[in-house]
């Protein structure tokens, strides 16, 4: 008789409050396996509450980040990769820089490219090893870019 198969793992890009704060409890307590991700480890104390909580350290808008981040998953699988990482600049058309602007068009729109890139090996692994994966993108309203001040 085959070993029973491991619980399924979730990723989630930012685990350390909000939305995706909700998404890592929910899925432990459904039993999976959550690996959480944020750029400052210290503040994933809300997380650590979680069975068998696993932090990476991720900055979403750093390539080279996203990379190590991958490499410490090395052998492992991912079931579900949750990608909701984002920022807003609070400035309108008058007071947006280049810099505000490009900053949120590498978090918001270039970054869910570069994590599921890197992490697609693991979903693979998955998808070996249970039969499916997916890739969900998370975004809002805030997560576009405003050209028109109100």
């Amino acid at each position: 008789m085959a070993p029973p198969a491991p619980p399924p793992r979730a990723r989630r890009t930012e685990a350390t409050r909000g939305i995706g704060l909700q998404f890592a409890v929910l899925y432990a307590n459904r039993g999976w396996n959550v690996i959480g991700a944020a750029r400052d480890l210290s503040k994933t104390e809300k997380l650590n509450a979680l069975s068998s909580p696993k932090f990476l350290q991720i900055d979403s808008s750093d390539e080279a980040s996203i990379t190590r981040a991958a490499k410490e998953l090395e052998g492992e699988s991912i079931d579900l990769l949750i990608n909701n990482a984002g920022v807003l600049s609070p400035s309108g058309l008058e007071t947006s820089t280049k810099a505000d602007l490009v900053r949120q068009f590498e978090v918001n729109a270039i970054s869910p490219f570069l994590v599921t890139r890197a992490f697609t090996s693991k979903m693979k692994a998955a998808v070996a090893a249970r039969g499916a994966a997916s890739v969900a993108q998370i975004s809002s309203y805030f997560g576009s870019v405003e050209f028109v001040s109100t």
